[in-house]
């Protein structure tokens, strides 16, 4: 597994927290169930896959603009970091909106060097024994 010293190492701490919350506190909370549910209930089913696609969307490319400064196999450099776990449920929430991946190759790539990794197998939401029949 990985430490908290690799996942938040000393010399680039600001700058991984900083590609993490971009996720964590500007993306994430603006497409969680419980605000979706909230807009299909005021308007409608399309309106909450729309919203969902946007904040998805505005999420990535500023990921993908900052991340192209420090990325190496992954995030920042070649360890993981929690900016990779941050990653990794964005993309698999964009999919599930059927966003278009095609303008985010950097995430794209970062992804596919995480998909190999034991512990990311293993995290994979289609893995866990509480994920819902489809």
């Amino acid at each position: 597994m990985f430490d908290c010293d690799c996942l938040l190492p000393v010399d680039l701490r600001a700058k991984v927290i900083s590609l993490a919350e971009g996720f964590n506190a500007d993306t994430q909370p603006l497409q969680n169930l419980h605000v979706l549910n909230r807009i299909e209930q005021i308007s409608s089913a399309d309106a909450k896959t729309e919203w969902a696609r946007w904040v998805l969307n505005k999420g990535l490319k500023a990921f993908e603009e900052d991340v192209a400064a420090t990325m190496g196999e992954y995030c920042v450099g070649d360890s993981v970091t929690l900016a990779d776990v941050f990653l990794v449920p964005q993309l698999y929430t964009a999919r599930r909106f059927n966003v278009d991946l095609s303008p985010f190759p950097n995430a794209l790539r970062i992804e596919a060097k995480l998909e190999q990794l034991p512990a990311f197998k293993a995290a994979h939401p289609d893995q866990q024994p509480d994920k819902p029949a489809q």
